[in-house]
């Protein structure tokens, strides 16, 4: 019993972003490996990739964020 309530417990927490079209500043933070209030920071300087803010939620189109990535894509150091 405590197996599968574990189990499902863990299934419950994976998100799968396969299916999503959008990030929290959370998820965004957890993929660049980095802080959401380095986010925060990077959205009141301009910086980063485009946002939707709705009241207080910020979201960011997976899409959007994926084109900002491939922006610093770099083929060698002295790019």
């Amino acid at each position: 019993m405590i197996e599968q309530q574990e189990a499902e417990q863990q299934t419950f927490q994976q998100t799968d972003f396969s299916t999503r079209t959008h990030l929290t500043s959370q998820e965004l933070a957890e993929r660049l490996r980095m802080s959401p209030g380095t986010l925060q920071n990077w959205r009141t300087k301009g910086f980063g990739p485009r946002y939707i803010k709705f009241g207080k939620h910020v979201l960011y189109p997976i899409s959007l964020v994926e084109t900002w990535e491939n922006s610093y894509l770099k083929g060698n150091t002295a790019q």
